[in-house]
């Protein structure tokens, strides 16, 4: 019997489920087989392949473990959820201090990232881009890229890791594939799963028989449940990664007019369409939403059936228009292409049909998914091929030419700031299923979109090119919002000295305090404190001496928009320089201001050794001395140049003398 075990540790909900990939069936007695519809479309290349799925007889039980505690999981019937279930409880898997976040990419990518590498930190992660040419050399005795890249994720797993996202298509990083069915030889690419699951899971052996076929039934044993959670970006260019980075800061902070993460939108068609009494998986899905979401599931349905042979629409051009206006949240339930997909068709997916396309040249009854606009909300999808990225490849597209998951995600304006879909083909009747499921893990818990895509998956094993295909593009530890989210009331002090020193911030949201996570980050984008309010709402921080600069104060918590202020390390404004002196040290400087150049006077009360810097405005550091005082005065001349005896130009600079225990400050001005 397949086994389940759901434990708590360091306060994150983890599930392991160890199940050979005989689909569950073959340890019953009696199997049904399901067959899929066939719906081949020769002018397009779409379609439902002619597949056989192999479910367990009804009912069957699965053994759960919970802090040692034995419970069974009864599924009565297929699609049906069990009569025991879990639901990781509000905050669990919150200790984001204790925990990394990795992101791997090019190289040369780095800086285009730089906006989401600062962006979890300031979240209180500690994010670290690592370039996928290192991995390569540092695990040189792999000769396959995806068991390196696969190994070194285990590694940081070890080390504490909980999230990482792949930054690149198929051209940029390893893909692994892997085969929901038995084989005896290689299958071509459009039968094989792009399965990002592989990266993030590492108790399984995924290629048991030797034969290059990762995660066949019996042949090989695979794990369903992933230890590290993984998501990926598949773009090809650095700039495309810098806009989707830039959409995901949006989206998170919670920036600009929040009206729209109050509103979903149902686009459903066809046999998805038909189902429920014709109002569509779409409005199935949202039936049990929060109240604080809006659900718009007629405007985007297909009339008056999906075997009408005449659809009355919506045409290509009214999705767009309608999709613009702006939605937290649209759910594909339509029939799709890797470049495209149909809301209007003929009978079921026959043609004539209305296409929205990523081809920029699509015209006619077709439109340009390119011109969508709106705010760039969170997109999950059942249609087939949506996230072929490998599409030139595996499906015959051309060179160059973008599947829907990476326009959404790479688009400037409108788009996704995460997309969630199939790599391959998608379900026409089960599909809404797992839908369902992933969201009741959203909204029922805490749950970030990685973890609450796995629930999904856990919940329907028997679907295993579900769980190989269906993978998540975009940020892992992503929260969905739920509604238009409260946004933290914080306050912090607008100055500290560059001395260093105590600071406190305090959150509240709607007057209620709120246990929040609290970071500071310094300009260069290092983590300098992660911490967390108290029961009163507050949290006390201890800072060391800093030179003068701006550091970002985040506050966040699960489900309120975050808390975003800046506070000066300066000894200007406010702030005087006699309060940054300390009793063991003086420093003074004449003249100031000074022209060609100032005598800096050192009075020390007893002997001990120091370092003497100075930094211009920006908290760059540009001339120090290593000294050496025994007691009395100490001068050093400074000419107004550099390190490197380069003419720094007039301004303020600052003088900062510190050993080990001791920290004075001066501001001085260069006038020339």
């Amino acid at each position: 019997m397949p086994t389940i075990e759901l434990r708590r540790s360091s306060c994150l909900l983890r599930v392991r489920v160890w199940i050979w990939f005989c689909a569950v069936a073959c340890l019953v007695v009696a199997p049904v087989e399901v067959t899929a519809q066939d719906s081949t479309d020769v002018a397009t290349g779409e379609y439902f392949r002619d597949r056989v799925l192999v479910l367990p007889a009804f009912p069957f039980e699965l053994k759960v473990t919970l802090r040692g505690q034995d419970e069974l999981l009864r599924v009565t019937a297929p699609l049906e959820r069990p009569s025991v279930r879990y639901t990781a409880p509000a905050g669990a898997g919150d200790a984001p201090s204790a925990r990394g976040y990795w992101i791997v990419g090019p190289k040369a990518w780095e800086a285009a990232l730089g906006t989401f590498v600062r962006g979890q930190r300031a979240l209180g992660w500690n994010a670290e881009y690592v370039s996928i040419e290192s991995i390569r050399s540092a695990y040189g005795e792999f000769t396959d890229d995806a068991d390196a890249l696969r190994a070194v994720l285990k590694d940081a797993y070890a080390r504490g890791a909980t999230y990482a996202l792949l930054v690149g298509d198929a051209s940029v990083l390893p893909v692994r594939y892997a085969s929901d069915l038995r084989t005896d030889g290689m299958p071509a690419l459009d039968q094989l799963q792009i399965c990002d699951l592989y990266f993030g899971e590492f108790d399984g052996d995924w290629d048991v028989d030797g034969d290059g076929v990762y995660g066949e039934p019996i042949d090989d044993s695979a794990d369903l449940a992933a230890e590290l959670l993984v998501g990926r970006l598949p773009v090809s260019r650095a700039d495309e990664a810098a806009v989707w980075c830039a959409k995901w800061d949006r989206y998170v902070f919670a920036r600009g007019d929040l009206s729209y993460l109050g509103r979903a939108l149902g686009l459903t068609s066809d046999q998805m369409r038909d189902d429920a009494d014709g109002t569509g998986q779409a409005a199935l899905v949202a039936r049990f939403w929060p109240a604080g979401i809006a659900h718009d599931s007629v405007s985007m349905l297909e009339r008056p059936s999906g075997a009408a042979l005449e659809s009355e629409g919506p045409w290509a051009s009214e999705v767009l228009d309608t999709w613009g206006a702006g939605w937290g949240i649209v759910q594909l339930f339509v029939h799709g292409r890797w470049d495209g997909f149909a809301l209007k068709t003929a009978a079921y997916n026959t043609w004539p049909k209305s296409y929205l396309l990523t081809d920029p040249a699509a015209s006619g009854a077709h439109g340009w998914l390119g011109n969508l606009r709106g705010s760039p909300g969170i997109v999950y999808s059942v249609a087939c091929n949506q996230a072929a990225f490998d599409a030139e490849a595996a499906l015959g597209g051309p060179a160059g030419q973008p599947c829907v998951a990476t326009l959404l995600l790479a688009s400037p304006d409108g788009g996704a700031a995460a997309f969630i879909g199939y790599s391959r083909w998608g379900w026409v009747y089960t599909s809404y299923h797992v839908a369902r499921a992933f969201w009741e893990g959203v909204f029922d818990s805490a749950s970030t979109a990685a973890a609450a895509l796995q629930m999904a998956k856990l919940r329907f094993p028997y679907f295993l090119d579900v769980a190989y295909g269906h993978n998540l593009y975009g940020d892992p530890a992503l929260r969905i919002w739920r509604g238009i989210p409260v946004r933290i009331v914080g306050t912090a002090p607008k100055f500290v000295s560059a001395a260093g020193g105590s600071i406190t911030v305090s959150a509240d949201a709607e007057g209620q305090r709120v246990a929040a996570t609290v970071t500071i980050l310094a300009d260069d984008g290092a983590l300098l404190f992660v911490g967390a309010t108290d029961s009163t709402g507050r949290c006390t921080i201890s800072l060391g001496a800093l030179p003068p600069q701006s550091l970002l104060v985040t506050i966040s918590a699960p489900g309120y928009a975050p808390f975003q202020d800046t506070i000066i390390v300066s000894i200007a404004s406010d702030v005087s320089d006699e309060e940054l002196l300390l009793q063991q040290f003086a420093l003074a400087n004449y003249p100031n201001p000074f022209n060609a150049r100032t005598c800096l006077r050192i009075e020390s009360a007893g002997t001990g050794y120091g370092r003497l810097r100075l930094y211009n405005q920006l908290g760059q550091e540009v001339r120090a001395w290593d000294l050496s005082m025994v007691g009395g005065a100490t001068t050093v001349m400074w000419d107004g140049t550099d390190d490197a005896g380069r003419a720094l130009p007039s301004g303020v600079y600052f003088a900062r003398l510190g050993n080990v225990s001791f920290t004075a400050t001066r501001k001085l001005m260069m006038l020339k």
